[in-house]
């Protein structure tokens, strides 16, 4: 059985009331509205959810600074009939 540590596809993590991390995030593709590439050399990297980076799209904190809150929680199957019926994943088309 493999270990969750030996993991190397990324993960992401919305942190109550802070950023989206990500983890295992080299060679990850992260581009701007123009569709150019952002240099992604760390491993770790934190995106803004607040809205009030200096740095967008990653994090620089300012959600403590301006009491951002927000808690995101997956559905489980018994709240997540919307879910069921609509699922998609990231980069596919199909609906």
């Amino acid at each position: 059985m493999a270990d969750d540590t030996d993991n190397t596809e990324p993960t992401i993590m919305a942190e109550k009331d802070g950023p989206l991390y990500i983890q295992n995030a080299k060679g990850l593709i992260l581009l701007d509205s123009n569709g150019n590439p952002f240099q992604i050399t760390d491993d770790e990297i934190t995106l803004c959810r607040c809205g009030q980076s200096r740095n967008k799209p990653f994090c620089d904190d300012s959600h403590v600074r301006t009491g951002f809150q927000s808690e995101v929680i997956a559905p489980t199957l018994t709240t997540s009939v919307c879910w069921q019926e609509y699922p998609y994943k990231i980069g596919s088309q199909e609906t």
